[in-house]
């Protein structure tokens, strides 16, 4: 047997953490068998928020992400010439914006 600085040979240290390794396994699958009752029987209360966020999520996940039909009215409209800019309203809108940034950062 080969003794290093430190007195142990880190050969017979990796066979402890492998043994170690392999009954934390059977121990936990134990566990799970004598728990699995337990956890049959347990009931999960959900909130109305948490079920509506999740519904809400859902429904994100599955739209498009581009209305095309929005995109071709738009299309239509610049293309004709009938689409006209507010610029006051974009103005209006992006200090509003910078104001309410603002305010969270204080």
């Amino acid at each position: 047997m080969k003794v290093t600085s430190s007195g142990l040979n880190p050969n017979s240290l990796e066979l402890n953490k492998a043994e170690n390794k392999k009954n934390d396994l059977k121990d936990l699958g134990k566990n799970s068998a004598l728990n699995q009752n337990k956890e049959d029987s347990a009931k999960i209360n959900v909130s109305q928020n948490a079920r509506d966020i999740n519904r809400i999520k859902e429904v994100a996940m599955a739209a498009p992400d581009v209305d095309q039909q929005k995109v071709a009215k738009f299309k239509e409209l610049i293309n004709s010439g009938k689409y006209e800019v507010n610029a006051q309203a974009i103005a209006d809108r992006m200090v509003d914006q910078e104001l309410a940034l603002g305010k969270l950062e204080n």
